[in-house]
């Protein structure tokens, strides 16, 4: 991978590396890249699978700097899909010929950065790969990068940028409370309050696809460590409630993850 790392550094040098943001999203394709390795060796992948998904993790954000470098926004509504536009960089540009990657790893490549930002896998057309399980590493990155954002956002302390308006006024919205209750992934574009981006963070953990991937945030008690570092900037009146989704989503995921081995 080390070829493919230095390319990719090579890659991100080309923007200014002293503004926050893009050091933020060098770093997150980094930790995606170590998260990506961690799984696919916990789930007993071959090499050149424990490669493959190393390399999309590596990848998935190609866009990010370019995205931040014209509209300094990470936020897809207000500049492009950072999915599709990572698809245009590296196979429409051309990028992806810089990386010494071997052809017949492109369809996986490409499906899984096109479908890992997406609210769900569009599985209407999955291409074929040689013996590669495309689907299954489109599952794969979206773990880890929940995993590493999440991991972000604790370290953040609470200084993250929210998902949706973010508006600074109490209350957290039906939705996301049926999102949780239900066990689904809470929409980021939906999200209107403060308590609503938080939860819509903590609801990651309902898109977890490898069993893997729902160990870790288990083991690591992540979703109580993402709600204490984001605790502070909560309307005290919504702290209870969401303390207590948390805890629920918590037991959620360990109940399933027991249930499981």
């Amino acid at each position: 991978m080390q070829k493919q790392i230095d390319e990719f550094n090579k890659y991100v040098s080309t923007f200014d590396m002293q503004i926050p943001s893009i050091k933020r999203k060098h770093e997150h394709s980094l930790m995606t890249m170590g998260a990506a390795g961690m799984l696919a060796k916990e789930l007993k992948l071959d090499i050149r699978n424990q490669f493959l998904a190393q390399l999309i993790g590596l990848l998935h954000d190609f866009a990010r700097f370019e995205q931040w470098a014209k509209y300094e926004t990470f936020w897809d509504k207000k500049s492009f899909d950072h999915g599709d536009r990572a698809c245009e960089l590296l196979f429409g540009k051309g990028y992806i010929k810089h990386f010494a990657i071997p052809t017949e790893y492109y369809p996986a490549i490409r499906f899984a950065i096109k479908n890992h930002n997406k609210y769900e896998i569009c599985t209407d057309s999955i291409p074929l790969c040689g013996d590669f399980d495309v689907l299954f590493h489109a599952k794969l990155i979206r773990d880890a990068d929940k995993i590493a954002i999440v991991r972000e956002l604790i370290n953040s302390k609470g200084s993250a940028e929210l998902p949706g308006k973010g508006e600074l006024v109490p209350g957290i919205s039906q939705g996301s409370i049926d999102s949780a209750n239900e066990g689904r992934l809470a929409s980021k574009d939906k999200a209107i309050t403060i308590a609503d981006g938080i939860l819509a963070w903590m609801s990651y953990v309902f898109d977890l696809n490898t069993q893997a991937a729902k160990d870790y945030f288990v083991k690591n008690d992540l979703v109580m460590k993402l709600y204490k570092s984001s605790e502070s900037r909560l309307f005290k009146e919504d702290r209870k409630t969401l303390k207590e989704l948390a805890k629920q989503i918590t037991d959620s995921l360990s109940t399933r993850s027991q249930s499981s081995l």
